[in-house]
């Protein structure tokens, strides 16, 4: 049998502080949803905007680990705002265009820029002297990266010695973080990057593959990376 009011009253009726506790559970639901919408959303429009890069090798360490993966811009705008300190993707074409493969660099000389290392000799660590066009000198800044200094074991590579380098108005010096075990400017096979050379600007790190299988196809090396891992969106590392 149903129940009937009493004096004119459900007594089936919630309670008021039963409506609102309902309520704020309704709200904080709510703001979650939208919450997970526009993470969602954020990742995917940046996926889709930009490129996959992946780290192969140690040469930016500890700045970049080997296996990690993020995300590049290729547009003309981000290349054309490149600055001191950016990490670019660049094309090396070696001896010839068929063997190309694509490096990645720290930026530390700019277009019309003089460069040159100075080595201290002993324990002591290199630097870099740089003079801008119509500028006075200053010694570059290493990032924090560690005691790594420049290359001890590759100086007939270096601009090293006493002997300054000056950038042409469309070219770049680029040094790995890893100064001991880098291919790059100091390496007279690869010098100074020409702006059309530079294919990418790295945007952000968002995790690392797990493993990585190497085959070899029509007697080149292939690597295949393996168990994409993303890390926490407020772990990634943006450039």
């Amino acid at each position: 049998m149903n129940e009937l009011a009493v004096n004119g009253v459900d007594s089936n009726a919630p309670t008021p502080k039963k409506n609102i506790a309902k309520r704020i559970i309704d709200f904080i639901i709510s703001i979650f949803l939208i919450f997970i919408i526009l993470i969602g959303s954020y990742f995917i429009i940046l996926n889709s905007t930009h490129t996959l890069v992946v780290i192969d090798g140690d040469s930016m360490f500890p700045t970049l680990v080997d296996k990690e993966f993020g995300l590049m811009k290729t547009n003309e705008k981000a290349i054309n705002k490149i600055k001191r300190n950016s990490i670019i993707i660049i094309e090396d074409a070696g001896e010839d265009d068929l063997n190309s493969r694509l490096i990645i660099k720290r930026v530390v000389g700019l277009p019309n820029e003089t460069i040159q290392i100075f080595d201290r000799g002993g324990t002591n660590p290199d630097y870099i002297e740089i003079t801008p066009l119509n500028g006075e000198t200053f010694i570059f800044e290493e990032p924090d990266i560690g005691d790594t200094y420049l290359s001890r074991t590759h100086k007939v590579n270096e601009n090293a010695c006493g002997e300054p380098l000056t950038l042409g108005k469309d070219e770049y010096f680029v040094l790995g973080d890893n100064r001991g075990s880098s291919f790059d400017s100091r390496a007279k096979a690869l010098g100074p990057i020409k702006q059309e050379n530079i294919k990418a600007v790295l945007y952000v790190i968002q995790g690392a593959y797990k493993k990585v299988e190497t085959e070899y196809v029509n007697g080149k090396e292939v690597k295949n990376y393996l168990d994409k891992s993303y890390r926490v969106m407020w772990k990634w590392r943006y450039y």
